[in-house]
């Protein structure tokens, strides 16, 4: 099998448990960090005690993917440090919000990125402490995805992460029955599921996001077969 690669500008749609970042940071901005990143899965998860796995700082106003991107370039050619930014909706007081969404960096370089960034007239909500709650994140990021068996791909950048092709969106309360249902009835249930999308020069790509950290190929291909079973129906898929 030639294995196809998938480039492109997409997002990934997700529910995960927020709440305040516990660890000192100075700036008077309002940092939100995932504590389960992974809700369906149940083992050792990525990351340390000195470096959040997905942080968001929530911005006063709504910015253009553009605009957030073009500031992430400029502050990254001044600091000398690696991290990766993402803009981000995610819900706080129960109300839609926009973040720019921080990882791979320590906590300690928090202070540095939210500081350059309001130099570059991105202004954030203030500190507040907020208790731990659900939420749906909406993720924009750039995707590089290989083929690995058919219509089933893996993250070129990321080798626990997997893509399950689809023929359409699946909104996300019927995503959520779904994902319910495929779980209870499977012995093998140990992987977390979202929902992506992959914009390429052939149009929108759907899928099923899944997260395992120990790869079965025969699994994802169960799971694979059960999310395309459930899809059936839904009127008009």
């Amino acid at each position: 099998m030639k294995k196809q690669i998938l480039e492109g500008i997409g997002a990934i749609n997700k529910r995960e448990t927020l709440a305040s970042v516990e660890h000192d940071i100075k700036e008077n901005v309002m940092a939100i960090e995932s504590q389960h990143p992974f809700p369906g899965y149940h083992g050792q998860e990525p990351g340390c005690d000195d470096t959040p796995i997905s942080l968001f700082l929530v911005t006063k106003n709504r910015h253009h993917s553009e605009e957030i991107i073009r500031v992430t370039q400029k502050t990254k050619k001044n600091l000398n440090f690696y991290f990766d930014i993402a803009p981000a909706i995610i819900n706080v007081y129960n109300e839609r919000s926009y973040a720019i969404r921080i990882k791979d960096t320590t906590y300690s370089n928090i202070d540095k990125i939210a500081k350059a960034f309001l130099e570059n007239d991105i202004p954030f909500e203030r500190k507040a402490a907020i208790k731990s709650y659900s939420s749906l994140i909406k993720l924009r990021k750039f995707f590089i995805i290989e083929e690995i068996s058919e219509n089933i791909y893996r993250d070129k950048e990321w080798d626990d992460m997997f893509y399950l092709k689809i023929n359409d969106m699946i909104p996300w309360d019927i995503f959520e029955d779904f994902t319910i249902d495929i779980k209870n009835n499977m012995e093998d249930n140990n992987f977390d599921a979202a929902t992506a999308m992959l914009i390429t020069r052939d149009g929108l790509n759907d899928f099923v996001r899944i997260y395992m950290e120990t790869p079965n190929l025969d699994l994802l291909k169960e799971i694979h077969k059960r999310f395309l079973e459930h899809c059936k129906r839904i009127p008009h898929y």
